[in-house]
């Protein structure tokens, strides 16, 4: 390969670089647009609340999804799609278009038949029109609150809710399967309700992002046991402060490694 040959082809590998980072970006602001709807959101209907979030790259495929339902109830949903940048912020926004749709039908309301609607919608219409290697399989937690009767209910697709009762940390585990599998349309998915009133000072729903990050001394993964802990020693904190000592944790043990994935953990009180 001459000389010429081989500055050409470095041009050419710059502008796809740029190219690719621009569309980055594009996905960046679309998502923004409704992470900004859903901050709001629980803003206003949550709002001893907080998220902490940080993206792998630009745009993310760990997403968040807050909205009132019938009766002044809430529902919370906490997602994690595969991969991440364009591709996770692709399948985060068809999620957030398909939870939209099944909260106009009145029989899917309960955070079970979210996940079951949302199942069958991403199998027939996504996943048959691409490669198999490449499977949209989406973890999902939905939460529904209930304020009027004092309650909350949990359905989770690979994917924990973690509560703090009376001091201690518990957790609510959801089905073994994704959503987008078709092992997840003939199983049950189990369903949780707490009732309020149980001394639950505090919820969490978050993704695995946090957990599988590399560091610490030995450069080993956080893991599920380091964070529950960590969520057992800071719940007692005001949501800023929880966010602060959330992300000063995380940075601590990341280090100097590299994020290896999209980082979302979303909490909030109920009086």
């Amino acid at each position: 390969m001459n000389n010429s040959q081989t500055i050409a082809d470095k041009a050419q590998n710059q502008k796809d670089l740029l190219k690719l980072n621009q569309y980055e970006d594009w996905a960046k602001r679309a998502q923004e647009v409704v992470f900004k709807m859903h901050r709001g959101n629980l803003q206003d209907l949550l709002p001893d609340s907080f998220i902490f979030e940080i993206p792998r790259m630009n745009a993310s495929g760990d997403f968040y999804y807050v909205q009132v339902l019938p009766k002044n109830r809430i529902l919370v949903v906490v997602g994690d799609a595969p991969g991440y940048g364009i591709m996770g912020a692709f399948l985060h926004l068809v999620v957030d278009r398909l939870v939209t749709e099944c909260l106009h039908q009145e029989e899917i309301q309960e955070p079970s038949a979210v996940l079951k609607y949302l199942n069958t919608q991403i199998n027939h219409n996504l996943n048959e029109i691409v490669p198999l290697e490449d499977k949209a399989q989406i973890k999902l937690s939905v939460c529904v609150v209930d304020e009027m009767e004092r309650q909350i209910t949990f359905a989770g697709a690979k994917q924990r809710m973690t509560y703090i009762q009376n001091g201690t940390v518990k957790e609510a585990r959801g089905s073994m399967y994704a959503v987008g599998t078709t092992m997840l349309e003939d199983k049950e998915i189990p369903t949780y309700t707490f009732n309020l009133e149980e001394d639950i000072s505090q919820i969490y729903l978050s993704t695995d992002g946090f957990q599988d990050q590399f560091g610490g001394e030995e450069g080993k993964r956080f893991m599920r046991k380091r964070l529950l802990d960590l969520f057992k020693k800071i719940h007692s904190k005001s949501q800023e402060e929880q966010k602060t000592q959330l992300e000063k944790a995380f940075n601590d043990w990341k280090g100097k490694e590299s994020q290896v994935d999209d980082v979302l953990v979303l909490g909030f009180k109920i009086d």
